[in-house]
Formats: C-alpha cells, sequence, structure tokens
C-alpha cells in the first residue's frame, strides 16, 4: 500500500527512509558511530539498589539511549515534529542524569517527586469522581486509604522541576536553547508547532503532512539526537568508567563539531 493509503506505516516509507539518510548522510553517520559507542557501554553498567546515584545514572542512561534511538527512527522517515519530541524527552533524562552524577541525595529527591505525584493524582481523581458503580466506591476506599497512608508516613512530597535539574547538573544552557525550543515547536500544539503542517505550495490544498520535508529539517533534527547522545555517553563513562573510549569518542566529538560548524554557516549564508 501506498503512503497516501497508509501514510507513515506504508511499505514505501523505506524509500523515504533512503533519500533522508542520503541527503544527510554525514549526520546520520555520525548517530551511527555515537549510536555503537553508548551501545558498547551498556555491559559496564553497575549499580546496587541501595546506591542511588549510580542506580539512578544506569537508568536514565537506558532511557535517554532508547529515545535517541528512537528519535533517529523518526528522523529517517520524516516524522520530524515526533523525532524532536523524543529528542526533547532525551534532554529531560539527561538532565536527571547530571543531576544525579551530581547530587548524592538524588535518591531521595525522587522520592519526595514520586510521593507529590501520586499524591496529586489520588486527590484530584477522589475530587472529580462520582459515585455510580460498587468499581467506583472500591476505588473510592483504595484511593482514601492511600492518602491517609501517605500522610502518616511521614515522606515530604516535593516536585522536582526538570529546570532544577538542569541546574544542579550544569546544563541550564542547555535548557534554555535546545529544551525551551524543541518544547515550543514540537511537543505543544503551539502556533509554532501547527504552522508545521501549513504548506507553501499554492497548488497544494494548503496543508503539509508526510514523509516530503525540508533536507535541512532532518538534518536539524539528527543534530539535535546527537547533542543529547554525547552528554548521555560522556555521563555515563564518569560514573562507571565505560572503558577505553578516547579515539572513539574524540573522533566522534571532532567530527560533531565540524558538522555543528557547518550547520551554522549554511544557515548564514541562507
Amino acid at each position: 500500500m501506498t503512503i497516501n493509503n497508509e501514510g507513515y506505516l506504508s511499505p514505501d516509507i523505506t524509500a523515504w527512509i533512503g533519500k533522508h539518510r542520503a541527503d544527510n548522510a554525514d549526520w546520520f553517520a555520525l548517530a551511527g558511530d555515537l549510536n555503537r559507542i553508548a551501545q558498547s557501554q551498556l555491559g559496564r553498567l553497575r549499580a546496587r539498589d541501595d546506591e542511588h546515584q549510580s542506580l539512578v545514572v544506569a537508568l536514565c542512561f537506558l532511557r535517554g539511549l532508547s529515545q535517541f534511538q528512537g528519535s533517529i527512527i523518526m528522523a529517517e522517515r520524516g516524522m520530524i515534529a515526533e523525532a524532536r519530541t523524543l529528542i526533547r524527552g532525551c534532554l529531560e533524562t539527561v538532565f536527571l542524569m547530571g543531576a544525579a552524577n551530581a547530587e548524592p541525595d538524588i535518591g531521595e529527591l525522587l522520592i519526595q517527586d514520586d510521593a507529590h505525584r501520586r499524591d496529586k493524582i489520588a486527590k484530584k481523581i477522589l475530587s472529580n469522581h462520582e459515585i455510580l458503580t460498587e468499581e467506583d466506591r472500591v476505588l473510592e476506599t483504595t484511593l482514601t486509604e492511600y492518602v491517609a497512608k501517605r500522610e502518616n508516613s511521614g515522606v515530604k512530597g516535593a516536585a522536582l522541576v526538570i529546570r532544577a535539574a538542569a541546574k544542579i547538573a550544569g546544563l541550564e544552557a542547555v535548557y534554555d536553547t535546545y529544551y525551551s525550543a524543541l518544547s515550543n515547536d514540537s511537543v505543544h500544539p503551539s502556533l509554532t508547532s501547527l504552522r508545521r503542517h501549513l504548506s507553501s505550495d499554492a497548488e497544494s490544498s494548503g496543508f503539509r503532512w508526510g514523509p516530503e520535508v525540508p533536507v535541512s529539517e532532518v538534518g536539524d533534527a539528527v543534530s539535535y539526537a546527537c547533542t543529547a547522545c554525547i552528554y548521555l555517553i560522556q555521563m555515563a563513562h564518569d560514573r562507571f568508567d565505560t572503558g577505553d573510549l578516547g579515539d572513539r569518542i574524540g573522533e566522534a566529538w571532532e567530527q560533531y563539531k565540524k558538522l555543528i560548524n557547518g550547520t551554522r554557516a549554511h544557515s548564514e549564508i541562507s
């Protein structure tokens, strides 16, 4: 079935994957190099349940690597908003990973954050829930008992704000540039993100949808993903000493800087 019939789920998407990868060969090659480096680190992650810093760093690395790989899968298909949404999530993971590296009490902060979120959800349901069936009554009883138990537990609930995590990690500049921009232009249905679906082609219906996107949009998405992956690799290495990455990460870093500088130069010319 064709793209027109099945959209991004069509087998014909493979042709677009090949095109997007060919048009942005250098960025996809770098993403592949970084991915192999990150994959090689997986076997060196070591953490006990009671070693909160290392455990949180390891869990963040696993989550972040999946998000990075997911964003590349989206980008190669021309699903730019979806790719950038995953990249934003990956950066969020990077912020928490960096905070865990820097903050010995990260486990306690996450416990407080989890308690805060669960309390908020339970109380919202109780305040808005209408008792219509026996199942509703059971749910109300369960949540009421949970809230009472939580209040008597002595565990304080406090939200761990992502910007605060970025600050602890020393990554406020990344938050203010990459993360905030991705929130506005992709994650939320803002005016900027909605305009992505407007076409400038006078012969079209006025809407833009599908894998046919500007080459620069694909390259930009992969470049942001590579930025996040570099942080994941370095933070994991700092915490777990994941082998000798010297030549491999050094070469990837030099290629990254070269491509970033080339992208900026192209933007200035354009």
